[in-house]
């Protein structure tokens, strides 16, 4: 009866190790092709452009990998016209040393701060990353503007944003 146990517990051993190799082998083999590129992960990154509510973004960031910039366009939904005063970044991104200018308007150029939006206005913020060589794949900015309302010109008021693009 002791045979028949071993048998048995031999058999099982055999079977899940039979298993285990193919399982190993599946996973070196997605291995590989994720590594020589057959399996494109950066087509799967999520696009974000969020902002508080009232500076709504109209669409998904552009990255100009050749120029080292990025361009995003919000619109002023606040309901009153906003002065925008200053354009900065969190250093946790991916853009050193940001230099961010905007502009309002159907041609405009962008020009530093400060600038004025009335309501339902278009903003084109165009952010150069200098010094950054922006590379295919994920791309991260957390730009903050800086603006205040009409009703109060003196009171400064941060939106800090979150955009995520992809390079190709």
């Amino acid at each position: 009866m002791k045979l028949q146990k071993n048998k048995k517990a031999q058999a099982a051993m055999e079977f899940l190790m039979t298993y285990g190799w193919a399982i190993l082998i599946v996973l070196v083999a997605v291995a590989a092709l994720a590594y020589f590129g057959v399996i494109d992960q950066s087509k799967r990154i999520p696009e974000i452009c969020l902002f508080e509510p009232g500076l709504d973004c109209i669409e998904t960031a552009v990255v100009d990998a050749s120029a080292d910039s990025v361009t995003f366009m919000l619109i002023n939904n606040r309901g009153s016209t906003i002065t925008i005063k200053a354009l900065t970044d969190d250093v946790n991104d991916e853009c050193d040393s940001p230099t961010m200018m905007g502009c309002t308007g159907t041609s405009c150029t962008p020009q530093n701060t400060p600038f004025t939006a009335v309501n339902n206005a278009k903003i084109r913020f165009v952010v150069t990353c200098g010094g950054t060589d922006i590379v295919p794949g994920r791309f991260k900015l957390n730009p903050i503007i800086v603006y205040s309302t009409s009703a109060s010109l003196d009171l400064n008021r941060t939106a800090p944003g979150q955009i995520v693009a992809r390079v190709s």
